[in-house]
């Protein structure tokens, strides 16, 4: 086992960072940090981003407004459903062949 810097908690469970350990990852008493329990130990991330409900719910707009501006953009492909057409039939006899050999 790989031992770091060791510390001890108060009476409240509170532990001290060390300096060098919040320099090397620059955690300030600004940054928020996910503590969460893996395996058998602690483990501490800082969060560098957050999205909020209402930046996810702009990106999924934004992507389904892309999904509808470009749906059906090879619905007039002939090549496009040929090839679809002869994946599916390769699909189906692959399917048939397999279903022979039990």
């Amino acid at each position: 086992m790989n031992i770091g810097t060791i510390v001890t908690p108060n009476t409240k469970g509170q532990i001290v960072i060390p300096k060098k350990i919040r320099d090397d990852l620059n955690i300030t008493e600004d940054t928020p940090l996910n503590i969460r329990i893996m395996d058998d130990g602690i483990y501490i991330h800082p969060i560098t981003e957050v999205v909020t409900n209402a930046e996810e719910d702009k990106r999924h707009q934004v992507l389904m407004r892309i999904l509808k501006e470009t749906q059906g953009t090879w619905a007039n492909d002939k090549e496009f459903n040929k090839r679809q057409k002869r994946m599916r039939k390769m699909e189906i006899a692959a399917a048939k062949k397999m279903r022979k050999t039990w």
